[in-house]
């Protein structure tokens, strides 16, 4: 039953992006508009709560999901591999001497909604790296795609926990955005779970419990000690490096997140010689990347991956993480 209710609740607290993006851009609406997610299906994924993150959700292997928005004209489709990833084929566990391999974090931007699976950002940059390098020591590159929607920073370090440490990346890429910061999704969704098991029984209508849904997002989302959710998340980055001792290389689309959130990333940066953070390396050209057909969303569409795969090649190649012609 709570394995069921876990999974029932993914597909509200998705939501929550939607408003949080709002009222975390409301005075910027005009120009930017808001970010927006569109839920997975509950039977798409599978409850693997961790020690520190009960409500913790991961994509269910050997799946395909197929997803088809009220504003999009076509289904995108992603294929979902045995190890839960969003990817095209299966990765070997055990990384040859001549495979240079690169694990990309973060939360739907990664993950690649509303695009096929072959079009995220991390296969294009998978492509595009063996395609275009020639490298001395270097006969492959793989870019193993972790993200998950929904997640925040804490959830990105439990996935790596379980999915990414075993696969020993040479680099991490992780793309960070204002929401990642602002939204403790464990707190939310263990806030939320009373009202869940209430509609799940029918003792709560479904528009009743719309309203408890935004009334607890506005609680949370007003807790005066913002400071407290920046520790969490910062924390959460620190830990990372825990289980993690090589590159690891931050990037973010500059339109969607706040200068508050671009000091902490700079500060972690300072103090991490393994890390790299440049809020430029990705081009801030929101409607370039985003989904220009609903010009409120700023996920990227398919020429977005294409872009934001093109920026991180560029910026690779010009900082010799490896040594190619």
């Amino acid at each position: 039953m709570k394995n069921k209710l876990f999974l029932a609740l993914v597909t509200t607290q998705i939501v929550v992006i939607i408003f949080l993006a709002i009222h975390i851009y409301k005075n910027k609406e005009n120009t930017l508009g808001v970010i927006s997610v569109n839920p997975i299906s509950k039977q798409s994924l599978i409850s693997t709560p961790a020690a520190s993150l009960k409500f913790f959700t991961e994509p269910k292997p050997n799946t395909v999901i197929k997803n088809k928005p009220d504003f999009l004209p076509f289904e995108s489709i992603n294929t979902i591999n045995s190890d839960s990833l969003n990817e095209r084929y299966e990765y070997a566990i055990e990384k040859s001497p001549e495979t240079y391999r690169i694990i990309s974090l973060g939360d739907s931007f990664t993950y690649g909604l509303y695009v096929d699976t072959k079009d995220n950002y991390s296969k294009v940059l998978e492509d595009m790296l063996n395609s275009r390098l020639s490298c001395k020591n270097i006969k492959k590159f793989e870019v193993i795609n972790l993200g998950v929607i929904g997640y925040d920073i804490a959830y990105s370090v439990e996935r790596f926990k379980k999915r990414g440490q075993k696969y020993n990346p040479d680099l991490i890429i992780w793309l960070l955005k204002s929401d990642d910061f602002f939204l403790i999704e464990d707190e939310f969704r263990g806030m939320m779970l009373p009202y869940e098991q209430d509609k799940e029984s029918g003792k709560l209508k479904p528009a009743d419990y719309a309203k408890i849904f935004d009334q607890m997002l506005q609680r949370f989302k007003n807790e005066s000690n913002i400071n407290r959710k920046y520790q969490y998340q910062s924390s959460a980055l620190n830990l990372l490096l825990k289980f993690y001792s090589k590159k690891l290389v931050i990037i973010t689309i500059p339109a969607i997140i706040e200068e508050k959130q671009i000091k902490i990333l700079k500060d972690f940066a300072n103090s991490n010689k393994n890390v790299l953070f440049d809020s430029s390396i990705i081009r801030n050209d929101i409607t370039a990347i985003s989904n220009i057909i609903r010009k409120d969303d700023y996920h990227p569409n398919k020429r977005g991956h294409f872009l934001i795969a093109e920026d991180l090649f560029k910026f690779l190649a010009a900082k010799n993480l490896f040594v190619c012609n």
